[in-house]
C-alpha cells in the first residue's frame, strides 16, 4: 500500500523542522518513500525524511536532487536520469514503467498548483499516477489528482530511478526504528540523556513539546537512570531514545514504540 503525504498519522507534523508541514510539502519525499515501499523495504514519509536530511540531502524542505534517493542508497537504486518537457508537451513513451525495476517520478503543476509530485504507477496517455495527495490511483489530470487538467502541459519532468536490490531485507536501514508520541500533552526533546538536561525547542504551536501523536524515527537508545513512568502502562522505563538526525533524545517513557530486539543499548552519553 502506498503512502500519502496528507495521512493523519504525519499530515500535521512539521516537515524538515517546519514551517510547513508534511501535509503541504512533502510530496517528492512521499513519492520517494513510496518507491523504497514498492521494492521492498517499507519506508513511511517521515523515515524518508529523516534519512534525507542528515545526509544533507533534504535542506530547507527542499529535495536538492533529482538524483537525492541514489546518492543516499547508492547500492540500491541508480538514478536514471531527468526528462525535461517544461518548453514541450511530453512524450507518452517516458511514461513507461513495464520493466519492474524501473521506477518514474513525475512533477506537475498548474496555474492552481505551484508544484507538485507523483508517482507513476503505468504508462499511457495518458499515464496512471498514484496522487500522493489525494492519495488516488487514477489517470493524470484527472478530477481525482491535485493538478487537474492536461496531463502534458502541466508535466514538467520526469524523473527515472532503476532498482538494483539490496541485501538489506524490508525496513528502512539497520540501527533504526519509529515510534510516536504517547504522553497526552507532548514530549521533551533534551540534549542529553536525562530530565534535567536542556530542552530543544520544537516547531508547532507549544515550542516545549513534540505534539501527541507524532511520529519518529531513532538510531540508538541507551539507559539512564531514574525510571520514568510510561505514559501508556504507568510501569517504570529508564530507556532514553536518540532522535535520528539531530542527536537529541527522548525518553522512551513517552514514546509509543520500541528498538528491535537485536538492537543493543550504547553507552549512556551523558
Amino acid at each position: 500500500m502506498p503512502y500519502c503525504q496528507t495521512d493523519e498519522r504525519w499530515a500535521g507534523t512539521p516537515f524538515d523542522g517546519g514551517p510547513d508541514t508534511f501535509s503541504q510539502v512533502a510530496c517528492y519525499v512521499t513519492c520517494f518513500a513510496n518507491l523504497r515501499t514498492w521494492a521492498g523495504h517499507d519506508t513511511t514519509p517521515p523515515q524518508m525524511a529523516s534519512m534525507l536530511a542528515p545526509a544533507g540531502l533534504l535542506v530547507d524542505e527542499s529535495i536538492q536532487r533529482d538524483s537525492a534517493l541514489a546518492e543516499l542508497l547508492p547500492g540500491e537504486w541508480s538514478y536514471e536520469g531527468t526528462y525535461d518537457c517544461e518548453a514541450v508537451p511530453c512524450d507518452p513513451a517516458q511514461t513507461d514503467v513495464t520493466d519492474r525495476d524501473l521506477y518514474r517520478i513525475m512533477w506537475m503543476k498548474n496555474a492552481a498548483v505551484s508544484t507538485h509530485f507523483v508517482n507513476i504507477t503505468h504508462g499511457g496517455d495518458p499515464p496512471t499516477i498514484y496522487d500522493v495527495y489525494t492519495c488516488a490511483e487514477s489517470a493524470a489530470g484527472s478530477d481525482a489528482t491535485l493538478v487537474k487538467g492536461d496531463w502534458k502541459a502541466n508535466t514538467y519532468k520526469i524523473v527515472s530511478y532503476r532498482y538494483h536490490g539490496t541485501p538489506v531485507g524490508p525496513g528502512p536501514v539497520p540501527g533504526m526504528f519509529t515510534g510516536t508520541v504517547s504522553a497526552p500533552d507532548g514530549a521533551r526533546v533534551h540534549v542529553l540523556p536525562g530530565t534535567d538536561q536542556p530542552t530543544v525547542p520544537q516547531p508547532g504551536v507549544n515550542p516545549d513539546v513534540v505534539d501527541f501523536g507524532t511520529l519518529l524515527t531513532f538510531d540508538a537508545w541507551c539507559h539512564h537512570p531514574p525510571e520514568i513512568a510510561d505514559a501508556i502502562t504507568g510501569q517504570g522505563d529508564d530507556r532514553w531514545f536518540r532522535v535520528l538526525g539531530s542527536g537529541h533524545w527522548m525518553a522512551s517513557a513517552v514514546i509509543k514504540g520500541n528498538p528491535p530486539a537485536d538492537m543493543a543499548a550504547i553507552p549512556d552519553p551523558s
